[in-house]
């Protein structure tokens, strides 16, 4: 029999192979029962990420049928190891380990809802109960608070305490507490993160687990190899992408809960996947089995000025890859990152795939990608040289002085096949945006990301300026100024989201001194934006956005003018 170790090496490299002769042997290799003398992490390790490979990528439908069986059943062969073995895998996301991790109270929320009793707080970890005694104060009764309050338990004693004979863990516990209090509804969020709480959950057998996470949505597609990226992308990105749609809830329901598990599982989150809105969700399709979910946020939780938006890349229902995209004016703040499991597939194809898609979506005509993608605080990026990523798509630097060294470092590269930008080198390169104009956009329109803090700060002097006892009455004075400048009657007769959005802009509407000398039409676009701020649909703000062109410029107006005040 061959040596299971280079049988399992072999297939790892043969998973990047697509000819029939690739796929005969990855076949044979799988019917083999490859991998199941493999008794060491790292072995272990490295055969999930080939059949996830093998599973988001199939050659046929007998390697993807063989490939999710053994997924689905790779707890088994954990269960085989050693245990220090087995302790190695922890963190790894391969069903029946563990996690460890201090995740949000919007994570936190949706670990007990859908997998109650099996996340439970590390209380050998915990550290300082500072935070966590806050919290716990806010949801005691008076009656309680000579034992709470004298010392005579321990956090971890007091809690077990209280919660008797509940059901589930320590954790479900606490964190049902924390959202059935009203005193904890608006600090909560805070109060939890500084309480910054271990906990440890059991993958098991469940679809929280990398090993089990799929949402079937499409048909599956077979391979006949990668795609690469054109020689012009940005050809390629202009072109419409047709066939996105807008999911149901309930399927939007699923694929968001394959976003969270994506991410949780390998300590990630994201703030735009973690409020995700399941009635807004749109799948677009990339191509060759591969979809896009772009996820809007609840109403409550979107951004003022700019729209926000998570995304998920799923292949064949395996999800191979996320980021976010914040549409504002005519541009698109956006970055890529690709499972690790996925590496070596088609990761720029599909980059250009997703700008296509955004602006599909929301008509953007400039890319931004922000320091942290490119290595700003992201070992993980300079490791992988991400700015020759985002490079070679067109993304230059905004900074003069990064693009000139950035031009010099290009050439080298260029010239020497066995060049590689050294660390330092990167660093440098990261300090500030890149930036993507698509043929034929109009450069002018790009607003600058600082003028965001810049606005923000404006708001705030405009809501002093009104000399009102209480900032909330300052915000009304201004929210009837801007709404008599504007022409609006019948304010109370609105949805309460729609009135929330006009609320909302208020204060940057403000901001514009010649806002009520606007022509007719323009004031009246302007109302329809501030409302679909707080419409059921995000992407209808987004849209408005874009094409306000008078809004736009009169906050630029506005931003430089602060510009030279503060010069």
């Amino acid at each position: 029999m061959a040596d299971r170790r280079s049988t399992v090496n072999r297939l790892h490299e043969l998973r990047i192979a697509f000819a029939p002769s690739a796929a005969a042997d990855k076949s044979s290799l799988l019917a083999d029962n490859c991998g199941d003398d493999v008794f060491t992490s790292q072995g272990l390790k490295r055969f999930h990420q080939t059949l996830c490979y093998l599973r988001a990528f199939p050659d046929n439908a007998e390697i993807r049928v063989r490939a999710e069986r053994a997924l689905d059943a790779f707890q088994h062969r954990i269960a085989k190891l050693p245990k220090h073995h087995r302790d190695q895998l922890d963190d790894s996301g391969l069903a029946g380990t563990r996690i460890h991790y201090r995740y949000s109270l919007d994570v936190a929320r949706w670990l007990v809802k859908h997998y109650p009793g099996a996340v439970e707080i590390d209380w050998a970890e915990f550290e300082d109960s500072k935070a966590m005694d806050e919290i716990l104060s806010l949801m005691i009764a008076p009656a309680e608070d000579a034992a709470f309050s004298e010392g005579e338990y321990t956090t971890r004693d007091w809690v077990r305490v209280a919660r008797g004979e509940s059901p589930g863990t320590d954790f479900d516990w606490l964190i049902q507490g924390i959202v059935a209090e009203p005193r904890l509804r608006v600090v909560g969020r805070d109060l939890f993160d500084e309480a910054d709480v271990p906990v440890t959950w059991k993958l098991g057998t469940g679809n929280g687990s990398i090993s089990r996470n799929r949402v079937a949505l499409t048909p599956v597609h077979f391979r006949i190899g990668m795609r690469r990226l054109p020689k012009k992308p940005m050809t390629l990105i202009a072109e419409p992408l047709k066939g996105i749609r807008r999911l149901s809830p309930a399927d939007g329901r699923r694929v968001t809960h394959a976003a969270m598990a994506a991410l949780a599982a390998r300590h990630r989150e994201v703030f735009s996947m973690n409020v995700a809105d399941p009635a807004e969700v749109w799948l677009a399709p990339l191509g060759e089995g591969v979809h896009l979910a772009v996820f809007g946020v609840g109403r409550a939780s979107r951004p003022v000025m700019e729209g926000n938006y998570g995304y998920l890349l799923l292949s064949n229902s395996m999800p191979i890859g996320y980021g976010g995209v914040s549409p504002l004016f005519s541009q698109g703040n956006t970055g890529i990152n690709i499972f690790e499991e996925y590496r070596k597939s088609e990761a720029a194809f599909l980059f250009a795939q997703s700008l296509r898609a955004f602006r599909t979506l929301f008509g953007c005509e400039h890319f931004i990608a922000n320091p942290y993608q490119i290595g700003a605080g992201n070992a993980e990026a300079i490791g992988s040289g991400a700015f020759w990523f985002y490079y070679r798509f067109g993304f230059r630097p905004v900074d003069s002085a990064t693009r000139q060294l950035a031009e010099r470092e290009y050439k080298k590269l260029a010239s020497r096949r066995d060049y590689r930008s050294d660390r330092k080198t990167l660093s440098a390169l990261a300090k500030g945006d890149l930036v993507l104009s698509l043929p034929g956009a109009n450069r002018s329109s790009f607003f600058a990301e600082r003028w965001l803090v810049t606005i923000s700060e404006g708001a705030t002097r405009l809501i002093a300026a009104q000399g009102a006892k209480t900032r909330a009455r300052a915000v009304r004075r201004i929210v009837q100024d801007v709404a008599a400048r504007l022409g609006v009657r019948g304010m109370a007769g609105w949805p309460k989201g729609e009135r929330m959005g006009f609320e909302w802009l208020a204060p940057i509407a403000g901001l514009i001194e010649d806002l009520a000398g606007w022509p007719a039409i323009e004031k009246r676009r302007l109302v329809e934006l501030m409302r679909a701020k707080g419409a059921d649909e995000g992407r209808l703000y987004a849209q408005l956005l874009m094409r306000h062109d008078r809004f736009r410029s009169s906050l630029m107006a506005y931003c430089r003018k602060r510009d030279r005040i503060k010069l």
